[in-house]
């Protein structure tokens, strides 16, 4: 049994190669290629909505310390993202103040089935719901000073997808969002490419019984 067990170990690993981790979509406050933004600097992945803008520029809060005080500060990993460059994104003057801050990621190539999204917010004030493709998860959460996680398991469509962030801003002060996402995605291998990894796999177990042979 355990000589039987050995190289379908190894034909599952060398399978499992041609799954990979990939980009989906991004947190808060990142560059396209996954670097901070600057205090003040536009985050193209996010848009919001709410009040008088539509679709409008999110920006980088310009002092996510400063007030009230309490948010968490930005790092390496995601940072504030707020829907008017003013101060920390005060929300004085619009007169809506439900904010939905949305993403897009495109998940051509990928197995749609099995995908998922893990994350963890904080938001001021509050976070009504998240959707995916206008479908509501079934989180919310309160507080700026400290993450709520999260998770994605379903409802993913083979194409472009929506990831939206439907927030509410109390008494006009401060508001903002900040977003931390990790996803996992398996790419659909094409069918030449599938041959061809199996192909590598009964080679890779092929040198192993030879070399087993020639050592025995």
């Amino acid at each position: 049994m355990q000589r039987f067990l050995r190289p379908l170990s190894a034909v599952l690993l060398c399978l499992l190669g041609g799954m990979a981790q990939a980009a989906g979509p991004s947190s808060t406050g990142l560059a396209a290629d996954g670097t901070p933004l600057s205090p003040g600097a536009v985050d193209a992945h996010y848009t919001v909505t709410g009040g008088d803008l539509t679709d409008a520029p999110t920006y980088v809060a310009q002092n996510p310390a400063g007030y009230p005080g309490y948010w968490p500060k930005n790092d390496d990993l995601s940072g504030w993202i707020t829907p008017a460059l003013t101060g920390n994104g005060d929300a004085a003057g619009q007169p809506d103040f439900i904010f939905t801050y949305t993403t897009r990621f495109d998940l051509t190539g990928y197995d749609a089935s099995t995908a998922r999204i893990d994350g963890q917010l904080a938001v001021d004030d509050s976070l009504r719901a998240v959707l995916l493709n206008g479908q509501d998860i079934g989180f919310t959460a309160n507080g700026y000073s400290s993450f709520k996680s999260f998770a994605i398991t379903g409802g993913f469509a083979a194409g472009v997808n929506t990831l939206s962030f439907v927030t509410r801003n109390d008494n006009g002060g401060p508001t903002g969002l900040r977003v931390e996402l990790a996803s996992t995605l398996v790419p659909v291998p094409e069918p030449a490419a599938a041959l061809l990894m199996a192909g590598g796999c009964a080679v890779l177990l092929l040198r192993r019984r030879l070399a087993a042979r020639t050592t025995a």
